[in-house]
């Protein structure tokens, strides 16, 4: 049976319930690979080949910004003042502009003229005919039902991505109105290569469906004309019915369920040491119980508010929290209490709770506090100090002394419950960019940077350099010993002055490091982008989808109730195998090299080939009809490569959104179809 692979688009932020509808692109196959640094869920646009059961497209442009584990994002470019929208008139289109409809996506919109539209399911791409690939002026839109939350929490979660994942400085969310639709928009700026940027981010909707559009292009010539040409477009813009999706539903992981009651009920209580939960990349939440058992919970199978979860903590009184897209789940005693986003604008990139259960959240634009009954957000100017501050908020933490200390990009703040002090880089002697901050066993605080720690004695900051790139994750154990997950160098662990490393040379399943979580028997748990690890002092257990019943290999947040469980034996699932096929500028492609691997793939890469440098890949040579077959494939997600006359091509999210994953499950064949590669001359 084939099985169709959804293009997610900017779908992938998990707001359009209605992504992959229609025909999917294939993008152009460039030589050679666009640079990038790959993570998570989110590495920047490579060479691609887009999935389709049916019809080839073209390949998408490259995310015009650098994405997370690429250098840092740079801080000279000032961030753009936004008037207020009430006192923007929005021209008119022109009269040569056509109607253009999606019905896949629910909206119609009339194009500037000089710019060709490609349109692929739900959403349209809208480039300059004369314009660069990289940076515009292009314009991409993209429209979905609006469900289970609001415009202002899609313009929020949008802006959080352009700031965080492609390094643009955002403004601040203005409320606006087009044709009866109201939503949020902001300007954005950066830098692509040498060549500054400016765009706009635009977020409508009415009771029942959304839409989102982006712009940008070099700035000279958005301030001179693309603007005026955005703004036009925005204006004509009409949300129109729907079309019905007649696509087959993608298969999902049969891993075991949780033990549902029903209503808000849970068999298992989190607030019996011994639990340990991990939020994953696709996959909602795998737990492991007291005793070594495999639990399983997700939005449909339990009251969970969001199966993407990237942040999680145990309070004191051990209440699991987890944060998700649309709030936060917590659950204790056995029951589930949900709390919606009334902090205001932001996904959660961290999350802590307090002696008396307040809960703490850092997100874009700030950090907020539950006492019990409402919210109350410190916006990030109070944690930046600066005039013009990015509104990227790290992470959060408390200290026993009720101290809540937070990191921003590049500072370090501390909260009393009065005032909030900022250390930033005059105090520290340099500039710093940070990722997370860990409290040790003396009080004191430790930041994790982007390649090293800074350690505060009470009065100054000291700092130890490692020989890493990108710290991703901290944690810091009873002996004060500050553990780092970095994003492609492994675990490193800073003690006493002195630089250790953990990596797959000791153990390991992957160097690629999302979470870091110490259990009060002091283990180390560590969730990468291949498979659970957990670390005793002397060796390493690995569990992974092919070994366990752990429902995805992509570990994003994890969290452990005191001395954590009983660690399971391992089981080995039986392989499955993916088939296919390729055809290059519409003809079958026969003898090309085919791979498929574990993690995501980027513009740099040390083996022969993309995947040759992972801990796990599998290749074959397509027959002469362009068809492949890929035996004893251990169970899990995959990314997919292949060899073209013009570079490597690989299966990627439209319009440069991270590595496509597909899964291949235990005794069962994976068809993906035809996928479909235009060369650079068609």
């Amino acid at each position: 049976m084939k099985k169709k692979l959804f293009i997610l688009g900017f779908c992938m932020l998990a707001f359009l319930a209605a992504c992959g509808g229609g025909e999917e692109p294939v993008a152009d196959v460039d030589d050679p690979p666009a640079e990038t640094a790959a993570q998570a869920e989110d590495d920047g646009q490579v060479d691609e080949a887009e999935s389709s059961e049916e019809a080839p497209v073209e390949e998408s442009a490259e995310e015009p910004a650098a994405t997370e584990g690429d250098e840092e994002p740079s801080e000279e470019m000032e961030e753009p003042e936004v008037a207020d929208e009430s006192d923007m008139p929005l021209p008119e289109p022109a009269d040569s502009m056509a109607l253009t409809e999606v019905p896949d996506g629910g909206f119609a919109f009339a194009a500037p003229a000089g710019y060709e539209v490609t349109v692929t399911g739900d959403s349209a791409e809208v480039v300059a005919e004369n314009g660069d690939p990289d940076v515009g002026p292009q314009f991409f839109l993209a429209g979905g039902p609006l469900e289970g939350v609001t415009t202002e929490v899609m313009a929020g979660f949008m802006a959080s991505s352009l700031q965080e994942e492609d390094g643009y400085n955002v403004g601040e969310l203005t409320e606006l109105s087009i044709n009866d639709l109201s939503g949020f928009a902001a300007d954005y700026d950066g830098m692509n290569g040498d060549v500054a940027v400016q765009g706009r981010l635009v977020v409508l909707g009415n009771d029942t469906q959304a839409f989102i559009l982006f712009g940008n292009g070099p700035a000279d010539l958005w301030t001179s004309s693309t603007a005026a040409e955005f703004e036009a477009l925005a204006s004509s813009v009409a949300l129109m019915e729907m079309a019905q999706e007649a696509a087959e539903t993608e298969e999902k992981s049969e891993k075991p369920a949780a033990a549902a009651t029903g209503g808000e009920q849970i068999a298992v209580d989190p607030s019996a040491a011994g639990l340990a939960c991990f939020g994953t990349e696709d996959a909602a939440v795998s737990c492991i119980t007291a005793d070594g058992s495999w639990e399983y919970f997700s939005d449909d199978n339990s009251p969970l508010g969001g199966n993407r979860v990237a942040a999680m903590t145990v309070c004191p009184d051990g209440t699991l929290l987890m944060g998700h897209l649309f709030g936060i789940s917590a659950f204790s005693g056995g029951e589930w209490r949900e709390y919606s986003d009334d902090w205001g604008t932001g996904s959660i990139d961290a999350i802590d709770c307090d002696a008396t259960g307040g809960i703490w959240i850092a997100h874009f634009q700030g950090v907020s506090t539950f006492d019990g009954s409402s919210w109350t957000t410190y916006g990030s100017e109070l944690l930046e100090g600066v005039d013009d501050p990015s509104g990227l908020v790290d992470d959060v933490t408390l200290a026993d002394d009720g101290t809540v200390w937070a990191v921003t990009s590049n500072t370090i703040a501390s909260f009393d419950g009065a005032e909030w002090t900022v250390y930033d880089e005059a105090g520290l002697g340099d500039l710093f960019f940070f990722e997370e901050i860990v409290i040790g066993s003396d009080g004191q605080p430790r930041a994790v940077h982007g390649d090293g720690v800074l350690t505060f004695d009470g009065a100054e900051w000291t700092a130890n350099e490692g020989d890493f790139f990108s710290a991703e994750a901290g944690a810091i154990d009873a002996q004060n010993n500050v553990w780092v997950g970095t994003f492609s160098d492994g675990l490193y662990q800073l003690s006493g002055g002195s630089w250790g490393v953990e990596s797959i040379a000791t153990g390991m399943s992957s160097n690629s490091i999302n979470d870091v979580v110490i259990d009060e028997a002091g283990r180390i748990w560590v969730g990468t982008d291949y498979g659970l690890n957990v670390f005793d002092g002397s060796s390493w257990q690995v569990y992974r989808m092919d070994n366990s019943e752990l429902a995805d290999n992509g570990i994003r947040a994890m969290a452990v109730v005191g001395a954590g469980p009983v660690l399971p034996a391992p089981v080995d699932e039986p392989t499955g195998s993916m088939v296919g096929s390729l055809t290059l500028d519409g003809e079958p492609f026969a003898g090309t090299l085919v791979e498929i691997c574990v993690e995501s793939i980027s513009g740099f890469y040390d083996g022969a080939t993309p995947c040759a440098d992972q801990q796990l890949f599998i290749s074959t040579t397509t027959a002469d009809d362009g068809s492949f077959v890929l035996e004893d494939v251990p169970e899990g997600y995959y990314v997919i490569t292949a060899e073209t006359p013009d570079g490597w091509a690989r299966l990627t999210t439209e319009y440069g959104f991270g590595s496509e994953r597909t899964p291949v499950f235990a005794g069962e064949e994976t068809d993906i179809g035809e996928l479909v590669i235009t060369s650079e001359d068609e």
